[in-house]
């Protein structure tokens, strides 16, 4: 066991900087009731999405890792409160990532990112980080929980995504369903994403096989080429079949 550990010294899969999960919806269709992927009363209104209550949301059920990501619309500096991307834990805790706005004199109107865990019943919510960012309408925001980990993004209009907070402080654990609320009518959800998010995989053919086969991982040795770690590898190998056998 202990050339196990040895050999698995090269890293891990990594998380990139930006959502991994794909397009789930562009709302392009007739304006009325979301539709049957939706469950609750959001509505489809100029090819946008409209939802208010944390009872609207995406009907597939997600395991960890999950994402949840959209393009918000509609926001102006005399709304208070943005849109905002949720994960929903069970049926009566969530993670947020919102958008809150504000105006201090002398400074004027400002913008921030807000993260946050909650309850439904009894309603509380605690905020785990607050940084001020200058989104705006057709800004991209983007929320991910991943080993224990809230990872919250932005891309605003023309730009790539950005990883702007971290935080793990994340004590719900249970069935996951994704959604984009709004606070205001004039604010809409212009396209909507998430599912399963997927890490980076480091790992080379070799410890593929190896992880499969239950054996701890094992990374690419650096350049060049070892050997005598490769002899290691398959020695692990096997001793694995061996033991398996």
């Amino acid at each position: 066991e202990a050339i196990l550990e040895d050999v698995s010294r090269y890293g891990l899969p990594i998380w990139p900087e930006s959502p991994t999960s794909d397009l789930l919806d562009d709302f392009n269709r007739s304006d009325g009731p979301a539709g049957e992927n939706w469950h609750g009363s959001g509505q489809i209104i100029d090819q946008q999405y409209r939802a208010f209550s944390i009872n609207d949301y995406w009907i597939t059920a997600y395991s960890d890792p999950v994402e949840v990501w959209c393009t918000i619309d509609g926001i102006t500096d005399t709304d208070t409160t943005g849109p905002f991307v949720q994960i929903l834990i069970g049926t009566n805790a969530y993670y947020r990532l919102k958008c809150p706005l504000g105006y201090t004199w002398p400074i004027g109107f400002w913008h921030a990112l807000q993260l946050s865990h909650g309850t439904i019943s009894p309603p509380a919510e605690t905020i785990l980080e607050t940084i001020a960012h200058n989104w705006e309408s057709q800004s991209k925001i983007g929320l991910r929980l991943a080993d224990d980990t809230l990872t919250a993004f932005i891309a605003n209009p023309g730009g790539d995504w950005t990883q702007i907070i971290t935080n793990g402080n994340t004590p719900y654990s249970g069935e996951k369903h994704i959604s984009a609320i709004v606070s205001y009518a004039a604010q809409r959800i212009d396209d909507f994403g998430g599912g399963q998010s997927t890490p980076i995989d480091t790992r080379g053919p070799w410890n593929q096989v190896a992880h499969a086969m239950g054996i701890e991982d094992l990374y690419p040795p650096p350049a060049p080429f070892n050997y005598g770690e490769a002899g290691e590898l398959l020695f692990c190998v096997c001793a694995r079949l061996w033991r398996m056998g």
